[in-house]
C-alpha cells in the first residue's frame, strides 16, 4: 500500500458542508483506501460499479454500500448501547476512477428518508 493525500467533502440536504483532509494508504491493485478521520478508522473498497464505506471506532460501526440506481441494505451498530440498525442507501450518482470517488445518495431508516448527501473523495500521491 502506498501513502496518499486524502480530501473529503460531504454535503447534506441542508447544504451543510464537512471538509476533511488527511493522509492514508491506497492499495491500487485491491482498490482500497484506509485512513483515520479524527478517531474513526475509515476503509473504502471500490470498483466502477460499487463503493463500500466502513467507518468504525470503539463506539460504533457503520457499513454503507453504494451501487448506482440500487437500494442497498446497510448496517449501523452503536456498540455502547448494543443497538443495531438497518439503513438503506439509494445511490443516484456513482463516479469512480483512480483518483476520485463521487457519490450522490439518499439515506433511509426503514422507509423514512434521513437525508440526501453528496460525498466527494479525492486522493493523490
Amino acid at each position: 500500500m502506498k501513502e496518499v493525500n486524502i480530501k473529503s467533502i460531504i454535503i447534506n440536504s441542508e447544504e451543510e458542508t464537512l471538509n476533511f483532509e488527511t493522509k492514508g494508504k491506497y492499495n491500487q491493485k485491491g482498490k482500497t483506501l484506509e485512513f483515520f478521520e479524527d478517531d474513526l478508522f475509515v476503509k473504502i473498497q471500490f470498483s466502477n460499479k460499487q463503493v463500500i464505506i466502513n467507518r468504525m471506532n470503539e463506539d460504533y460501526n457503520l457499513n454503507l454500500i453504494f451501487k448506482l440506481n440500487k437500494v442497498n441494505i446497510c448496517f449501523y451498530q452503536v456498540k455502547s448501547l448494543g443497538l443495531e440498525i438497518n439503513l438503506k442507501t439509494l445511490t443516484k450518482k456513482l463516479e469512480v476512477n483512480d483518483k476520485y470517488i463521487f457519490l450522490e445518495y439518499i439515506l433511509y431508516n426503514d422507509k423514512e428518508e434521513i437525508g440526501k448527501f453528496e460525498y466527494n473523495l479525492m486522493f493523490w500521491e
